[in-house]
């Protein structure tokens, strides 16, 4: 379970976050209320900034966006597409390589989407708040407009100290900068 304040990860059933000491108990409890969101992009790769622009890579969110606050969920990470690559290139050579990363990756696509049916429908509405117990990070629209850096397809920020590049295709990095504007 990750902090929505700081970003820490807990361990389950924990009562306060050992980040920060935010009461956490009840932050993955599904509430009768669905939420309303302006913008609800999917997979979108995510990465720490390490010293001299080095990344490090931190695995695929969904990022909300309702009136007050974007919410950057955490999915769980898989590893399909790195070893159905490690099997093509023994099999086949470095254009193996290519085949089963594509294979891989869209194995991994269809776990995440398996995940996150526990609040999305297939017609792509929210129908619980179980996405809460997976918010990596709460943060205003205001925020947002005041620190973030849009630049190609990608939002810079900082989270608790550490600044993270989150990436995606230009439509949805286009609809995300329309709904927080």
């Amino acid at each position: 379970m990750f902090c929505s304040k700081c970003g820490a990860k807990n361990p389950e059933n924990t009562k306060y976050c050992g980040g920060c000491g935010l009461d956490i108990s009840n932050a993955g409890v599904a509430s009768a209320e669905t939420a309303i969101f302006e913008f609800y992009g999917k997979n979108w790769k995510g990465a720490h900034v390490l010293p001299f622009g080095l990344w490090n890579g931190s695995g695929y969110y969904d990022i909300a966006v309702d009136t007050n606050h974007v919410y950057f969920i955490k999915l769980p990470s898989y590893s399909s597409a790195f070893w159905y690559g490690i099997l093509g290139l023994l099999l086949l050579n470095i254009i193996g390589l290519f085949i089963g990363v594509a294979i891989g990756g869209s194995k991994d696509e269809k776990k995440r989407a398996s995940f996150r049916s526990a609040w999305i429908n297939q017609e792509g509405n929210i129908v619980s708040r179980l996405y809460e117990g997976r918010v990596f990070q709460k943060i205003t629209v205001q925020e947002i407009k005041q620190n973030a850096v849009f630049k190609k397809n990608s939002l810079t920020f900082n989270i608790a100290g550490k600044n993270y590049i989150f990436k995606t295709g230009t439509k949805q990095f286009e609809k995300f900068v329309n709904a927080t504007s």
